[in-house]
């Protein structure tokens, strides 16, 4: 049970997965339904059906990760606006961890799905009201997002181990960072790559 906000009763959270063999792809998809309820009385306030969710991601097959449960569901405030929110871990990859991730609308009294918040290994930073998103491709790429009238702004992104070449033609390892400015990501530093050890 969880208290979403300081005015609402507390609320029921609850996560069931199931699963298909499809025999014609030969595939097993895994999908989940969360059961939202209050706590007190047991009336169901809401119930996510993830499969509709895949379609509107554009993802049709549910990656296992044999952690879609009510023991892993997160309950926290994403947006910052003193609600609590919900993300179910979607994919494990050897790397990234997707989300689902749901925001309380207080008007409706609903949970409404984002699929803008469908990115790798989501951070959250309290206090500096930010979002990180993180990924390793031979290199490693960080996003910093912030909301801005319930929206997910890209605010800066950095990029770590980047190869590029030198004024001699030289291969080098360098950090760059980049601000979003009207749209487009500009460079706004460019160091070479701090050594370990």
């Amino acid at each position: 049970m969880e208290s979403i906000g300081s005015s609402l009763p507390l609320m029921q959270f609850d996560v069931d997965e199931y699963s298909y063999f499809d025999n014609w792809s030969d595939n097993t998809y895994y999908y989940a339904t969360i059961t939202i309820s209050w706590f007190e009385t047991g009336e169901v306030l809401q119930e996510i059906n993830e499969v509709h969710d895949l379609h509107i991601i554009g993802h049709t097959q549910h990656i296992s990760t044999r952690r879609m449960s009510s023991e892993n569901l997160i309950i926290e405030d994403i947006n910052f606006d003193g609600y609590k929110d919900i993300r179910l871990p979607f994919a494990l990859m050897q790397v990234h961890v997707y989300y689902y991730c749901w925001i309380f609308d207080n008007e409706t009294g609903q949970f409404v799905f984002r699929p803008d918040l469908y990115i790798p290994n989501l951070k959250i930073d309290r206090d500096n009201h930010t979002i990180r998103a993180s990924w390793r491709n031979g290199y490693s790429d960080f996003v910093y997002y912030e909301f801005a009238d319930n929206a997910l702004i890209p605010m800066e992104k950095e990029s770590l181990g980047i190869p590029v070449r030198d004024e001699n033609g030289n291969l080098v390892n360098c950090d760059i960072t980049y601000e979003m400015i009207e749209g487009e990501w500009v460079e706004v530093s460019r160091l070479p790559t701090r050594a370990f050890g």
